[in-house]
């Protein structure tokens, strides 16, 4: 039995896709008092 697909072969779906990015202010001093671990549960 074969899987057939609604796309074609070297095509893919559209995807609407949303990137975040963020400058916490303070973020290094905060990295370097707690640790990375810590630091990153924070943020």
């Amino acid at each position: 039995m074969a899987l057939t697909s609604d796309v074609k072969a070297g095509t893919a779906p559209a995807v609407t896709m949303t990137v975040l990015f963020a400058d916490v202010a303070g973020s290094t001093k905060l990295y370097d008092t707690l640790g990375d671990i810590q630091a990153g549960r924070t943020l």
